[in-house]
This record gives structure tokens, sequence and C-alpha cells, in this order.
């Protein structure tokens, strides 16, 4: 556990000044990957866990405060989700260039607690839904609903186990994003 926490407090030294980066909206770019298979490995695995762990942070502020916060905060931290997902749909295209350009062949998959997180989270933004519904901010939880399916594609993404996999997966989430972007865009003008 050390080990890995080393590993993403390496990672996020290694993030460059989001207005530095040409390939990537988020603060990395291709230059940044290193070429060892393993190190690539490592990487996606403290970045998508760096992720995860915000998402978790955020999903566990708008359980407890879904019933005190006002509107405006709940749907800030909603969008705040929302973020933590497309930068982990990022990292992973990144990874799947760089696992390419390396000619990796040795990925089986991402380690297991990645996957047991995405679930966490899963479970976490259901709660709020249920919460949501039960309160008086009901108008909300198609959005946090939006969330669980989207959450439910990072679970699915990190379940891989070859890269093709990994890559079909981007590609499926690619083609129905378009429709998802519409539909929160309705949700939060």
């Amino acid at each position: 556990m050390e080990l890995e926490l080393a590993r993403m407090e390496q990672s996020e030294d290694d993030l460059t000044d989001p207005s530095d980066s040409e390939d990537s909206n988020m603060g990395i770019s291709e230059t940044h990957w290193p070429s060892d298979p393993s190190e690539v490995k490592c990487r996606i695995h403290a970045y998508v866990a760096h992720e995860q762990e915000i998402l978790a942070e955020l999903l566990n502020e708008l359980e407890s405060e879904v019933q005190t916060n006002s509107e405006n905060i709940i749907v800030e931290r909603i969008k705040r989700c929302f973020r933590c997902i497309d930068d982990i749909i990022e990292y992973a295209t990144q990874f799947l260039k760089q696992a390419c350009l390396i000619e990796m062949r040795d990925f089986t998959g991402f380690y297991y607690e990645i996957e047991n997180e995405a679930k966490q989270t899963i479970r976490q933004a259901l709660t709020i839904v249920s919460t949501l519904r039960r309160g008086n901010l009901f108008h909300l939880a198609p959005s946090v609903k939006g969330l669980v399916i989207e959450l439910d594609y990072i679970r699915i993404l990190v379940s891989r186990k070859t890269l093709e996999q990994v890559e079909e997966t981007l590609e499926e989430y690619g083609a129905r994003r378009t429709h998802t972007l519409r539909e929160i865009e309705k949700l939060f003008p």
C-alpha cells in the first residue's frame, strides 16, 4: 500500500501545467509517459487511483451534504465528479497510446483494488440518488443517475484484461459520450 502511495505521489509530481500540454486537456502529455512497460502500467494505476480518490471524496461530501447544502453547491460537486470521470478516460486514452507506442505485451489488466474502488463509487452514487429522490432535490436525481452510468463505464474499463478490450471499451464510451454530454448540458445549463 505504501508503495502504491509513493507511486501516486510520484505521478502527481510528473503532472505538468495544463497550459504546457498540447496533447491533453488535463495536464499530462505523451512525453511524460515512461517507455518501460512496467512503469507505464504503474503510472496508469496511479493516475486512475488518484482520480478515484478524488471521486470518493466528492461523493462522500455529496452524501453527507445533500440534505443541508444549497443546490448550487451540490450541482458543482456533481460537475466535478463528471470532470474526474473525463480525466480517467483521458488517462486511459493516453495509456493506450503509450502502450501501443512501446508495444506493450504484458498487460494483464488493472489492479483489483481499482475495480473495487469503482464498484464502491457506484454504490455511493446510488445512495445519493436515493437520498435525492426522497428529498426536496428530486430534480437532481437524473444527473446523479447519469453519473452512475458513467461510473459503471469506468468499472467496465478497469475490469478489462487486455489492451484490445481497453481499446474497445474506450471506443464504445466515446461513441455514447456525445449523448451523455448533451444530457449533462440539459441538466446544468
